[in-house]
């Protein structure tokens, strides 16, 4: 009989031990949960991760281009205090980052003067210099828009605009002097080429759900600056 009751106060022990652990966690906020990420996986995190996550997203999804110190002011985010990964292995801490990187390169590429990097991956000519890389894009010609042509990575250059195919070893390249026209849509920007058929050049998000793809943003912030010649000056 004693042990029986003994048994039974133990289990009541392990039972409200258990719930006060539970409501420790829920007073810390550290209780994991989920959100949805650009490639539609779930991540994992905490309610502080996933709160900075959603604000940051809704950033980037706007389009805007900041700053890195004013996308910290606008989300509320303590850079002092880093954000540490859950026991379930979170990525949130890992993705808020991607996305504040992706924000504050649009307002770098948009204002600032470029740099040239070297490549040997590709065949340049002489005295031709990369400034900026895009990678993944699709690349469509309005003869046929519903096949690629091919998808590979587009390059601006001192001299053109180059499309270097990875499936299909396609190369294209446009003078900015023949661009007349573009225009941008919701996943794809669409270039008009004189004396050829129209261009298209779409964007998916990736299937890597810590790349975060912002081809779209690039693209329409480097064409005007490379066509008019002015992407080796600030303009801030």
């Amino acid at each position: 009989m004693e042990i029986f009751l003994y048994l039974i106060a133990l289990a009541i022990i392990v039972i409200l031990c258990g719930a006060s652990a539970n409501n420790r966690r829920k007073k810390q906020g550290r209780t994991s949960e989920s959100v949805s990420t650009p490639s539609e996986n779930t991540v994992n995190g905490t309610s502080e991760e996933l709160k900075l996550l959603t604000k940051v997203r809704e950033i980037f999804e706007s389009g805007k281009a900041m700053p890195l110190y004013d996308i910290y002011k606008e989300v509320e985010y303590n850079e002092a205090i880093e954000i540490l990964p859950t026991k379930e292995n979170s990525k949130a801490s890992e993705l808020f980052h991607q996305y504040c990187h992706a924000i504050s390169n649009r307002y770098y590429i948009k204002y600032y003067e470029l740099k040239p990097s070297e490549s040997n991956k590709i065949n340049l000519r002489d005295g031709e210099l990369i400034y900026y890389t895009i990678c993944d894009s699709k690349l469509f010609d309005s003869k046929n828009l519903y096949r690629a042509v091919d998808l590979g990575n587009i390059y601006f250059t001192n001299k053109r605009l180059l499309f270097v195919g990875k499936q299909f070893n396609v190369v294209k390249s446009y003078t900015y002097k023949s661009i007349i026209t573009y225009n941008r849509y919701k996943d794809a920007v669409s270039i008009s080429i004189e004396n050829q058929n129209p261009k298209l050049f779409k964007f998916e998000p990736s299937k890597d759900s810590l790349f975060i793809q912002d081809g779209l943003n690039e693209l329409s912030i480097l064409l005007p600056r490379f066509i008019n010649n002015n992407y080796t000056q600030d303009s801030v």
